[in-house]
């Protein structure tokens, strides 16, 4: 019975790491889209990931309102490819370092932060499970 009581502390403290981790990514991009540039970037390249169950990467093109140009892949990928070449999206990016930038989409945005809260929960759930299973044994 100890050992389901040990497994349920351990299953809470990572579903409560988890939670940590999605507060930091939901209040980082809330951060960037309240004090970040806009502006519309195009999608000029779709890469295809290096695994063989490869998700496809957008290398996107846009201009800083200070004139400079900047390129980036973003770090989001899907398959199939959500975008395609000459698609225009729109970017939020740092003033301070431009290639620190991501389209404005929610699954660029909040997708890190909603996975990170719902494995959260449901570690929340299988903890409580186990201690309950713990207690009744």
């Amino acid at each position: 019975m100890k050992d389901s009581s040990l497994f349920a502390l351990i299953t809470l403290v990572l579903a409560l790491l988890l939670l940590f981790f999605s507060t930091k990514e939901f209040s980082d991009a809330d951060e960037l889209i309240a004090n970040g540039e806009h502006t519309n970037g195009i999608i000029i390249e779709v890469k295809k990931g290096p695994s063989s169950l490869s998700k496809y990467y957008p290398r996107i093109h846009f201009i800083t309102k200070d004139g400079k140009e900047i390129e980036f892949v973003s770090s989001t990928g899907s398959n199939p490819s959500l975008y395609n070449v000459d698609d225009q999206v729109q970017i939020v990016y740092n003033y301070d370092d431009p290639k620190d930038a991501f389209i404005n989409s929610f699954i660029e945005v909040w997708i890190a932060s909603a996975i990170y809260a719902f494995m959260s929960f449901l570690l929340f759930i299988f903890s409580g499970f186990l201690w309950i299973k713990s207690r009744s044994g």
